[in-house]
């Protein structure tokens, strides 16, 4: 009896400790558990496939692409579902909320690769949500030992102005280590070990995003061209104008005391007066044929700026989803 009694507590005892060993096993995987089973219910779209096929994921990033239940939507449907963050700009191409992944449909030839590299950067949040403290602690250091070595103007504006919002947080590290991996050629061994658990070919995604990039930028240089020349042509208008009007009232002048010779007696005072004056008129009439070949070359280049302005401006609006096409 006693016997009996005592095996049942043993057993008893043994399944406690089955059941705390196996909630442990399952804590400490808790987040691929969770992802194997979230991604079962995964229904790709066309648009969703095609990016994950462009992303070159490995098995882990897949995992969490397809967990996160990735959706690549229309304008209409992605400002309904991708709230923006204050710290974040206007033009927010993707987000992660809700364990989810959302990226900005772009159908724009000329920003190809800009869903892949928005989506990789939502990937990143998400794979950084899965990271424990020590991990996190980690990438912390990681992060800020590279900051001070990443030379790529644009990209440290957008941390700094991360930073001006979000304060040396958490959210700070998560957004240097989306940002960073999406846009930087080289992050050191340490942090490429991290990222190439995501991804086989990151350096594909950060090519995509220098191509697109680099669209913005080589319009923006166009530009200040244009303004540069614009404003020598202003002030050589403004140099022969003030020239032109010198000549002018010297003709005038000349003017009164030609036809005050004409009165006179002495015709080769007149003659010599009325030469000079017609040299001046001849000066005069080309400084006006000059001024007026700068007008019309301004005139040209404002209509060639407003045309690419406004070509800057429809690219732009591409990525601003509460901008709806007509």
């Amino acid at each position: 009896m006693q016997s009996s009694r005592f095996y049942k507590k043993l057993v008893s005892l043994l399944l406690i400790l089955v059941l705390v060993v196996a909630g442990l096993i399952a804590w400490q995987n808790k987040w691929e558990l969770h992802d194997r089973w979230v991604s079962r219910s995964y229904k790709a779209t066309r648009d969703s496939t095609e990016v994950l096929g462009n992303l070159n994921l490995t098995a882990n990033g897949e995992l969490v692409y397809k967990a996160s239940l990735t959706e690549v939507d229309d304008k209409s449907k992605f400002r309904s579902r991708c709230p923006v963050e204050e710290y974040e700009e206007a033009n927010v191409l993707g987000c992660y909320s809700a364990r989810r992944i959302y990226v900005l449909k772009v159908d724009e030839p000329r920003l190809n690769g800009v869903e892949e590299v928005t989506a990789a950067h939502e990937l990143l949040h998400a794979q950084f949500e899965r990271m424990d403290a020590d991990e996190r602690k980690s990438l912390r250091i990681m992060l800020t030992k590279l900051k001070p070595e990443v030379a790529d103007v644009e990209t440290n504006n957008l941390i700094e102005s991360y930073k001006a919002k979000l304060g040396d947080s958490e959210d700070l590290y998560n957004e240097m280590f989306a940002v960073y991996g999406t846009q930087l050629d080289s992050v050191g061994k340490d942090l490429e070990e991290i990222y190439s658990k995501y991804f086989k070919d990151r350096a594909k995604i950060v090519a995509n995003y220098k191509s697109y990039s680099s669209e913005f930028t080589s319009i923006q240089n166009k530009l200040n061209e244009y303004d540069s020349r614009l404003t020598k042509l202003k002030s050589q208008k403004e140099d022969l104008e003030a020239e032109a009007q010198d000549l002018n009232d010297e003709l005038n002048q000349e003017k009164a005391e030609l036809d005050s010779l004409s009165f006179g007696d002495s015709a080769e005072q007149y003659q010599v007066a009325a030469e000079s004056y017609n040299q001046k008129v001849r000066e005069y009439n080309a400084l006006v044929e000059q001024i007026r070949s700068i007008i019309e070359e301004y005139n040209s280049i404002v209509d060639e700026r407003n045309s690419l302005a406004l070509s800057a401006k429809n690219l732009q609006d591409q990525l601003n989803a509460n901008i709806t096409e007509r």
